[in-house]
């Protein structure tokens, strides 16, 4: 039996008297209205070596990730968290016409992942686009950030690192923006990325989306997407709870018991007066 303790991390900003219990999603950041895909390997509870046909949507909307040639269940691996693996090549995992994601245009996508060599870690496809928004291993020595512009596919390339990251992008249509965080640490922003996907085809975890390319030979412990672009208070604390979880160094780290009570970490403040 695994106990857990849940940690509450304060932004010492503004204190607020009450946890909202109406915010269900990762680190009390969002519910399932706006955290439409949850994936949390750990959670799962699979067997070491077990073969990953059903990545099991934690967000309460049940958008599963199915294939059956999926990625394999590594136990024991990050932080003592279980992880998917899919170094064995051409392995992925499918959520398919998900209503949420269609015709949203502001979206945050998180991953915790490891990567190598280059492939598509997330990518997805809409019925006017077959490369909407995503992250990716472009070379060696680069990783690859995209949202839509009203002209095509635009994005951010910055530079790789080695070992588990947590990755961050916030994609604004209305203003544009599409920003990229790496270890809370700011990377880089694109303000060109104004377009609006139309109907949801698929999300793909990896490879491609619209073809067999691109295959990612890394591994993954986590995926949260919100159809919002997080302001900043929402992203510390989305980044503070992956990085108590995985014991992972992150530039904005506002807790500190994630030697004892690295579980389940939530947080309330505010970081300005426009996150509301």
């Amino acid at each position: 039996m695994k106990l857990t303790m849940r940690g509450l991390l304060f932004l010492n900003f503004l204190f607020i008297t009450s946890l909202g219990l109406g915010q269900t999603g990762p680190g009390g950041v969002g519910s399932s209205s706006n955290n439409v895909f949850w994936y949390d390997v750990d959670r799962q509870g699979a067997a070491n070596l077990a073969e990953i046909e059903d990545l099991f949507d934690f967000s309460g909307n049940g958008n599963n990730a199915t294939n059956n040639n999926g990625p394999t269940c590594l136990t024991n691996q990050l932080n003592g968290r279980s992880v998917i693996d899919f170094s064995s090549g051409n392995k992925l995992l499918s959520a398919t016409n998900v209503d949420a994601l269609d015709n949203e245009g502001s979206l945050t996508w998180i991953l915790v992942c490891e990567s190598s060599s280059p492939g598509t870690i997330i990518a997805n496809r809409y019925s006017n686009a077959t490369s909407v928004w995503g992250l990716r291993q472009y070379s060696t020595n680069r990783f690859y950030s995209n949202a839509r512009k009203s002209t095509g596919n635009t994005g951010l390339l910055f530079p790789h690192a080695s070992g588990y990251q947590i990755h961050t992008s916030i994609w604004n249509n209305a203003t544009p923006n599409l920003s990229v965080f790496r270890n809370s640490i700011f990377i880089s922003e694109n303000l060109t990325p104004n377009g609006t996907p139309a109907n949801h085809v698929s999300t793909v975890i990896g490879r491609n989306a619209h073809n067999g390319n691109g295959v990612f030979t890394g591994s993954m412990a986590e995926i949260i997407v919100f159809t919002d672009a997080l302001n900043t208070t929402e992203r510390i604390i989305t980044e503070n709870y992956l990085a108590a979880k995985y014991n992972l160094t992150i530039s904005n780290d506002k807790y500190s018991h994630q030697a004892n009570h690295g579980n389940e970490v939530a947080g309330i403040g505010r970081e300005s007066a426009a996150d509301n």
